[in-house]
């Protein structure tokens, strides 16, 4: 998979890259950060990746997909608090075309409720 995509991405330089393809190749990089020690393709295809992701970034400064992938470059996502992460979803989802905003709604009050219970039980903790 990795060496397949490489090759194409190798062969034409300068193709214009697809929100899907955008999407193949960041899920691609984040899978490199899984590599073991030795791993010589992991490791060849995520500085690959990592220099055609910050290509895609520096093209579309402003755009919502850049800011996404920026994002998704300061760290792996296996490396983040997972819960964390939804406060990241909340604010891209509001930032779409056409929102819905009963599930956006939602979300925040679930986010809030469960934030909310985290702080109660860290004053639970330091007492």
């Amino acid at each position: 998979m990795f060496r397949g995509f490489m090759d194409i991405a190798m062969e034409k330089p300068h193709m214009e890259y697809t929100h899907l393809n955008v999407k193949a190749m960041l899920e691609l990089f984040e899978a490199s950060h899984l590599a073991l020690e030795g791993e010589k393709m992991l490791d060849d295809a995520k500085v690959f990746f990592a220099g055609i992701l910050k290509n895609i970034i520096s093209s579309n400064s402003n755009d919502k997909l850049a800011k996404q992938l920026a994002h998704a470059m300061e760290l792996p996502l296996h490396w983040r608090v997972q819960w964390y992460e939804v406060r990241q979803h909340i604010l891209a989802h509001e930032q779409e075309d056409k929102p819905n905003s009963i599930l956006l709604e939602l979300a925040k009050i679930n986010f809030n409720m469960v934030q909310a219970t985290h702080q109660k039980d860290l004053m639970g903790i330091a007492r």
